[in-house]
């Protein structure tokens, strides 16, 4: 049975609905007769049903434990989305959001190849239905896992991966970082004041893609090449990126802002000289003719002030236009008609001056003050251009770690390669020096038991080793100052191992300090506290914080240990659990293969009842990492023997990779781990995965 619905009447003339209610039948029954006097011939009154009742009329759309439960006892019992969204007093389509995206078993079966699946689909610009059947997966649950444990854990938000996909073809790449170089290096027969990188210039060379769609996708383009980087040269570099695109918006806002100031200050110039000339007109000793040209002088040099003088005439025209046309109707059509010597920026400008929105900047009459900067219009976009030095600080970071082939031969070429000091020569240095002028007590601390290797010396106090502490920093740093001044306009600033020297027993230092010399700056630190608050988002899913994947961002050299320690010495930090680092023997490799015959892949069963002392993400790892290795494996072979196959043309190629296959141990491995997880499934019909399909 439907609703019905109730009916209005809407008419123009008041006294027709007076009538047509007056001579409505009265009746106790539910039903009402309407008639309408209204003329046959002309605008008949207009019945409108009330609008549709919305899918969720209620506001709090929050999802409460007690209604994930109904949605969950539904679902097992094989309920239709109907049923549950009755039950619910939610909309079906909120229902099965809320099950594939939070309450869904499966979720909780997604390896981290699943994941970089997932990472790399979307950053090649796959479409989410082809991501969900190569996952096996619906597509809210990939858009889902892609937006929350995304964030975390495999990959950074807005620096390693941005939700915008690179459509550019791997030719239009290659044509970029091509453009780049060669321009690069072209810079350098150009002027000093002339080297800049102009995005028209890559357009130009790409010719596929205007300039402003290289500007927009700059920084895709950055991090696809540095796709297979560290992880701390990823983060370094959108940093230095981002930082770069900053300061060329403000070089390039100064250079407006100052040609602004040249042309006032010559309009300022040239009505100075009209004044001039029309002090010498006053003259009687002037002849017509020079009188004509003296007219003709003053018009030109004055017509500038006339163009852009307001008048009150003017202004009212202004208004009324404004009126007519309102502001967000385009403010050329309103210059055209009231004054259309002037630009749409400045006669808008005119308006909120003289409607009082915005104050006009005062003119200053003191030639001895500066003058004021003329503001920009605030809806202008300004995009600056890239020096030479801030190019070659990024080519120089390609150079060692982008894997394109056009830089790889530029590499080669140049005998480039990474080594262990890029850190302070890429990103360090160029920033100036990061160590703090004036050291803690606790780095004083730090300072002095590395240079005396924590020996105590009699006769020696807190105050007194400080106090020389203190003055062996002043005078190294005097010594770098002076050394720097010597050397020219060229400055190197101080390396962390000339203030710190590493020793041979450092188990007593302080966190600041490693055996490798590795320094925690600050902005090192502020790096561990996201990273780690990104991965303990995860927790709930029933993720471990993985402490090397934090290494490997932090910066070269630090590893799992060193974070760990780090992490435990800031404050309210040190009461985290981390998970101590052990290995996989032949008896927990029997439990494993106990559990997934148990349980097939449902990791968190196995590791409540096999593997306690494990954590689900470090058992999903594993068999996440024998898969992966596996198919590595297999790739590596199929290519030798496909390259084989030329000279022997009577190998088998499916034989070779076989046998490279039964000779690896992972391999073996994880060959009797998919056998049981195929037992399982086909001995459990109403487990997991559902009945058995017929």
């Amino acid at each position: 049975m439907r609703r019905p619905f109730h009916a209005t009447i809407t008419t123009k003339n008041p006294t027709a609905s007076a009538r047509v209610f007056a001579e409505a039948p009265s009746s106790s029954s539910n039903t009402t007769v309407l008639t309408s006097k209204a003329p046959s011939i002309g605008r008949s009154p207009v019945i409108k049903p009330l609008a549709r009742r919305p899918r969720n009329a209620s506001r709090n759309t929050k999802w409460t434990p007690e209604l994930d439960e109904i949605v969950l006892d539904l679902r097992r019992g094989n309920r239709t989305w109907e049923a549950i969204s009755h039950a619910t007093g939610r909309s079906t389509s909120a229902c099965s959001d809320r099950f594939y995206t939070a309450l869904d078993p499966a979720l909780k079966n997604w390896t981290p190849a699943m994941f970089a699946k997932l990472n790399q689909m979307v950053e090649n610009g796959a479409k989410w239905s082809d991501i969900a059947i190569a996952l096996d997966a619906k597509i809210v649950a990939c858009q889902n896992q892609w937006r929350m444990l995304g964030n975390g854990k495999y990959r950074i938000k807005g620096i390693m991966t941005t939700s915008q996909s690179l459509t550019w073809a791997p030719h239009e790449r290659e044509l970029f970082w091509d453009a780049w170089i060669r321009l690069g290096d072209g810079l350098r027969k150009l002027p000093a004041a002339e080297r800049k990188l102009n995005w028209k210039d890559f357009a130009t060379e790409v010719r596929t893609k205007t300039a402003a769609e290289c500007r927009s996708a700059f920084r895709l383009l950055v991090n696809h090449a540095l796709k297979e980087a560290p992880g701390w040269v990823k983060l370094e570099t959108a940093s230095f990126v981002q930082e770069t695109i900053k300061v060329a918006r403000s070089r390039k806002r100064l250079e407006i802002k100052e040609k602004k100031l040249k042309s006032l200050a010559a309009a300022d110039l040239e009505a100075l000289n009209a004044d001039d000339d029309d002090a010498d007109l006053d003259d009687e000793d002037e002849d017509d003719e020079e009188m004509h040209g003296g007219k003709e002088a003053g018009g030109a040099t004055g017509s500038r002030q006339k163009m852009t003088a307001w008048t009150d005439e003017e202004h009212t025209k202004l208004f009324e236009a404004v009126e007519r046309y309102g502001l967000f109707s385009g403010w050329t059509t309103i210059r055209n008609e009231v004054k259309p010597n002037l630009k749409d920026d400045e006669v808008e400008a005119e308006y909120y001056h003289i409607s009082g929105v915005a104050t006009k900047p005062e003119v200053q009459e003191d030639a001895s003050a500066p003058v004021e900067i003329v503001p920009l219009n605030k809806k202008t976009k300004i995009h600056g251009d890239w020096t030479e030095h801030e190019a070659k600080r990024l080519s120089l970071v390609m150079l060692k770690y982008s894997n394109m082939p056009v830089w790889m031969r530029k590499a080669q070429k140049m005998g480039v390669v990474p080594t262990e000091d890029d850190y302070d020569i890429l990103f360090r240095v160029n920033r100036g020096s990061t160590m703090p002028k004036r050291l803690s007590k606790k780095e004083l601390k730090a300072l002095e038991a590395a240079r005396l290797g924590r020996r105590k010396g009699r006769g020696r106090g807190k105050k007194f080793l400080l106090k020389e502490a203190a003055e062996a920093a002043e005078a190294a740093e005097r010594a770098g100052t002076g050394s720097g001044e010597s050397t020219g306009s060229r400055q190197v600033p101080a390396q962390p191992q000339d203030t710190f020297a590493p020793t041979e027993s450092t188990d007593n230092l302080s966190g600041d300090i490693t055996e490798k010399g590795l320094l925690w700056n600050p902005d090192r630190i502020l790096r561990l506290r996201r990273l780690v608050g990104q991965q303990q988002l995860q927790e709930r899913s029933g993720h471990a914080i993985d402490w090397s994947w934090i290494a490997e961002h932090i910066g070269p050299g630090f590893d799992a240990s060193t974070c760990i320690t780090k992490w435990q010495t800031l404050p309210e930090n040190s009461s985290i659990k981390v998970e101590p680092a052990r290995f996989w023997d032949e008896g927990d490799i029997k439990l494993l293969e106990q559990g997934i015959l148990s349980y097939g892949n449902s990791w968190i069963l196995i590791q409540k009842n096999f593997l306690p002392e494990r954590t689900t993400d470090s058992i999903r790892r594993k068999v996440s990492n024998l898969q992966k290795k596996r198919e590595e494996l297999m790739a590596d072979a199929r290519a030798t023997a496909v390259a084989l196959k030329d000279k022997y043309p009577d190998l088998d190629v499916d034989e070779t990779v076989k046998t490279t296959i039964a000779a690896d141990a992972h391999s073996v491995l994880w060959g009797r781990l998919d056998a049981l997880l195929k037992k399982h499934r086909q001995e459990n019909t109403n487990g997991v995965y559902g009945p058995k399909p017929k």
